[in-house]
């Protein structure tokens, strides 16, 4: 029999919980146009790939294209008579999610029940709850030097977008925000601030991928009348962290996004889960090689 490689491949989500999806699986040569392996089928979790044709150590490309999760593709090396093994954390598609299994509002922090009515938050849409939760999970984690976090210091919630949310703020926030060693100066300018209120600073967590970023408008009149501007930069973390495969064109932030980086990336989970349709029927692949 010539010589052969195996690949055993471990696939998930951020959480570490199973794929559990169809994915097309490619391996190419770097550098080459001739598939080595191409296969559709359904993963759990474990895939192992046997027979793979590898006369000496080779760099190959491989690809895996989820239904519900975006590509990732990266180099692997492969050699004759060896087995090769890589584990493959995959971010959401957010164009596969369907509704997100949110939290209870009764199980939810008392600084977050503080600012949002169960009503309100019963009636928000899925990208507008998953905005909510994780700015609740960032904000709630971002320490503050009198002890308190910034979730702690706002008041009530005001407005509400898919990739952020706007609430009236203590004065204390500002100044602890301004003095915090966790926080670097940023540009307000892309925040228009609501009729009746006026720029005052802006300033965003240090944080390489998913920073917290809080832009603070106060009332033309004066007085202790804050709002705080809260949103989180996913910026480039997909990239990052799991090599996928993305559209350049860009819209909003897409909240779901936002949760696979700060799990990824901080080790913050805002708590909630996906919803998908039913995955593709079972298929089986073959070895082309």
């Amino acid at each position: 029999m010539p010589p052969a490689a195996t690949l055993n491949l471990e696939l998930t989500d951020v959480r570490d919980f199973d794929l559990n999806d169809t994915a097309f699986v490619e391996i190419l040569p770097a550098g080459g146009s001739t598939a080595t392996f191409r296969s559709t089928r359904h993963v759990q979790r474990k895939l192992i790939l046997q027979g793979l044709p590898a006369s000496s150590l080779t760099l190959y490309r491989l690809t895996v294209i989820p239904e519900r999760y975006r590509p990732r593709s990266v180099f692997i090396s492969l050699a004759p008579d060896r087995i090769a093994e890589m584990h493959l954390a995959f971010p959401v598609n957010p164009s596969q999610v369907r509704g997100i299994n949110a939290p209870d509002y009764e199980n939810l922090p008392y600084a977050l029940r503080r600012i949002v009515a169960k009503s309100f938050y019963s009636a928000l849409g899925p990208k507008l709850k998953a905005c909510l939760l994780n700015i609740a999970a960032k904000a709630g984690a971002t320490m503050l030097d009198d002890g308190t976090t910034c979730l702690d210091h706002l008041c009530n919630l005001r407005e509400i977008r898919q990739d952020r949310l706007i609430a009236s703020a203590s004065p204390a926030l500002v100044e602890e925000v301004g003095c915090s060693r966790l926080f670097q100066p940023a540009s307000p300018l892309l925040h228009k601030p609501p009729d009746g209120y006026q720029r005052a600073s802006s300033y965003k967590t240090k944080d390489r991928f998913g920073n917290l970023q809080l832009t603070f408008f106060r009332n033309k009149t004066g007085g202790a009348d804050w709002l705080a501007d809260i949103d989180i930069d996913e910026a480039s973390g997909l990239e990052h962290f799991f090599e996928v495969i993305r559209n350049s064109v860009r819209g909003p932030t897409n909240p779901y996004d936002v949760r696979e980086v700060l799990i990824a990336a901080q080790g913050l989970d805002p708590g909630y889960g996906f919803c998908f349709d039913e995955p593709s029927p079972r298929r089986s692949g073959r070895n082309i090689g």
